[in-house]
């Protein structure tokens, strides 16, 4: 199993892309919430089987999703990111990798009229995109448009401050039609890792 990705290290970030008018994380480097996301999803490929997937704020590689496109028997992929230079980087790994089921663009939270454009989705995957907390709101709105009836959108992410919790109470309190949960034992292995790294007071050591 191999999946060809480059990854601008920081030092070779411009500093206008630093300055640019959206969020730049995800050209930093890859989180570790999408490293554990893809690692879920190459555990359990029936989450995405025969199913047509989309990935939001997937930073400059898209790793999850372009495992997902390789690797599981999902109907199509679409990976997105906010960032024009990131979302340029997505297909380049889109057509190095020659995913022929997979499709990259660029999408803003809250762009309404984009969201509708891109279709609907079974499928709806991101990592660690919470912790922006004025975009909330319109990532709520993109999911809405986004969704299939009967989709589910899947979120990996840390708790950063609280932002995780405020973001389940705001999808609670908007009267939105989408139900939402916290899991966190979503695969015992994956938990089992997590216990032994808090075991250590969180530094790994």
């Amino acid at each position: 199993m191999h999946i060809l990705i480059a990854h601008k290290s920081d030092n070779h970030i411009s500093r206008e892309e630093l300055q640019s008018e959206f969020d730049n994380t995800g050209n930093v480097c890859i989180w570790p919430a999408e490293e554990i996301m893809a690692t879920y999803l190459l555990s359990h490929p029936e989450v995405c089987a025969g199913k047509r997937v989309i990935e939001l704020a997937a930073g400059a590689t898209g790793l999850a999703g372009l495992l997902v496109a390789k690797y599981t028997p999902c109907r199509s992929v679409v990976i997105t990111d906010g960032n024009v230079t990131a979302a340029t980087s997505l297909n380049m790994h889109i057509s190095r990798n020659e995913l022929l089921n997979c499709t990259g663009t660029r999408l803003v939270f809250g762009d309404l009229p984009a969201s509708s454009a891109l279709g609907h989705y079974d499928v709806i995957l991101a990592a660690d995109c919470l912790f922006f907390e004025h975009a909330h709101k319109e990532l709520v709105l993109t999911i809405e448009h986004l969704m299939a009836p009967g989709g589910v959108a899947l979120f990996f992410a840390p708790q950063r401050g609280g932002s995780l919790s405020r973001f389940v109470s705001l999808v609670h309190d908007a009267h939105s039609d989408l139900v939402v949960s916290v899991v966190d034992n979503y695969d015992d292995d994956l938990y089992a890792k997590h216990l032994q790294f808090m075991s250590h007071d969180g530094t790994g050591t």
